[in-house]
């Protein structure tokens, strides 16, 4: 078993969002080969264990393939989103969204810790895409056995540390947008082993992810973190007052973790709530977190995680959900 923690690098090319379908392709490749050129250069020799990959340039049949090339001494996981609205998270670059929503953020992962990365999928034609003439709730709700079967699915396809004192941490996202988020969410807490820390967010349902060098369209994929190490989960509903909640967060995180260093963290938050005071929220994400910190995490349509105070996982739109990790001293 895996005796470490992990730490996160992350590169992040961010451009003004386009539906110009003359420019998409090129946009795309050129934002991942500037990803892929400045990760090369923040990792400085070093070897990632596995690269996470989330993007909204609508490119992701050209740039799997410059992926297949440029990340090829590891494998690589993630979710391509056809929303501008559902951009990647990260510490430094936070603040440029206002202007810039079109974006890719590849994390490298690296560490002594244990990684296992599965994909389930969800057929097409048993998905009704639309957002139906009812009530929204009602429309959705005939859906909720076929997610919840398939999250079941997609746990049960992972091996989580049963040492004792081990950490393990689930990250789970791809095509399940509201409500079939909350669905899924839903399936994975009926079987997820006690003690796992599980985060996650919904991307649009006409995006693809990334697996196993392949695009695959209407899936989830999970990618399971386990290792010797501490991790500190906490969440809050945010709207017009997300800067306040985060700040808050971020505070409680610095608390929790008092004088260990952090060393990679997760942060989903939402378009429904999130995406207001990009500018300020970039602010508190550079005062609070260490420089040089990766962060995996996107603006979604809907987010799930354990919340400030809770004991059990939460599953709805307007989220703000963070996993910290950070060695065991």
């Amino acid at each position: 078993m895996a005796s470490g923690y992990p730490t996160f690098v992350t590169a992040v090319a961010r451009h003004v969002a386009s539906d110009d379908k003359d420019q998409i392709r090129e946009r795309a490749l050129a934002s991942a080969r500037q990803a892929c050129d400045s990760l090369e250069q923040k990792l400085a020799g070093r070897t990632p264990r596995l690269y996470y990959i989330l993007e909204n340039m609508k490119g992701h049949w050209a740039t799997n393939d410059l992926f297949r090339e440029q990340l090829s001494d590891a494998p690589y996981v993630g979710v391509a989103n056809n929303w501008d609205d559902y951009s990647p998270n990260d510490r430094d670059s936070f603040a440029e969204m206002g202007e810039k929503m079109s974006g890719i953020s590849i994390t490298a992962i690296l560490g002594d810790v244990d990684l296992q990365a599965e994909r389930v999928e969800i057929p097409f034609d048993q998905v009704d895409w639309s957002w139906g003439g009812g009530p929204v709730y009602s429309h959705f709700l005939s859906q909720r056995p076929l997610h919840k079967e398939k999250a079941a699915e997609l746990v049960g396809k992972f091996r989580f540390d049963p040492t004792p004192g081990a950490a393990n941490v689930l990250l789970v996202a791809g095509q399940m947008h509201t409500l079939r988020h909350e669905y899924v969410a839903e399936g994975i807490s009926d079987v997820l082993p006690a003690g796992v820390d599980l985060a996650g967010g919904a991307s649009a349902d006409w995006g693809a992810v990334y697996f196993d060098g392949q695009v695959y369209e209407s899936s989830i994929v999970g990618l399971r973190i386990s290792g010797q190490f501490r991790t500190i989960c906490t969440g809050a509903k945010g709207r017009a007052d997300a800067p306040l909640r985060l700040e808050e967060l971020l505070k409680e995180v610095n608390a929790k973790r008092r004088h260990d260093e952090m060393t990679a963290m997760i942060f989903f938050s939402c378009a429904g709530g999130w995406r207001h005071s990009f500018e300020q929220q970039g602010k508190l994400l550079r005062k609070h977190l260490p420089e040089g910190l990766g962060v995996i995490g996107q603006i979604s349509g809907g987010e799930f995680g354990r919340l400030r105070e809770m004991s059990g996982f939460a599953a709805d739109s307007r989220l703000g959900v963070i996993i910290a990790m950070l060695p065991r001293n």
